[in-house]
């Protein structure tokens, strides 16, 4: 059981690793944008995002960010998909439903990790071929224009749900 639990956790090592980066990142750079507060200045932009938010609000940006999280660090990583992948992209849409996105937000959120998680697939299958098979250029210059898309895929609907919260 404890293996199994362990097993799970290092499929998503890169991911966590990420997320820690950007976690600490992130936080620098609110506090060093925030530092000298004033309303004139480029600041207010940061602190009017973060002030006066809900915690369905806050939980409903913190999952669509770790799901694009998620897909950045698996495009750069170049992350094996496995079920247990499958199952956290499904968490995060039941997440964000249950922390107030709604029906329609769940279908669509559904929706798109699914066909993530398809083009995650579609990734690892041109890998294997350039690794096993053999290397043919169109076929990496495929895989970067699908990593590159996937990315921006999820940056569209991460500031789609950061546009819809406030």
């Amino acid at each position: 059981m404890i293996d199994e639990l362990i097993a799970g956790i290092v499929l998503f090592k890169n991911f966590i690793l990420l997320t820690l980066a950007a976690g600490i990142i992130g936080s620098l750079l609110a506090v060093i944008g925030t530092r000298k507060f004033s309303w004139n200045g480029r600041a207010r932009g940061v602190y009017g995002f973060l002030i006066n938010r809900s915690d369905r609000e806050a939980v409903c940006f913190a999952v669509s960010l770790l799901g694009f999280l998620f897909v950045l660090s698996s495009v750069i990583f170049r992350v094996e998909m496995e079920l247990p992948h499958l199952v956290f992209l499904f968490l995060l849409a039941v997440a964000k439903a249950v922390a107030g996105g709604g029906g329609r937000v769940f279908l669509r959120d559904l929706l798109n990790s699914i066909l993530i998680f398809v083009a995650l697939l579609v990734g690892n299958v041109l890998s294997g071929y350039l690794r096993e098979t053999r290397f043919d250029l169109y076929v990496a210059v495929i895989l970067g224009f699908l990593g590159i898309f996937l990315i921006v895929y999820s940056a569209y609907f991460l500031l789609k749900d950061m546009e819809e919260q406030s």
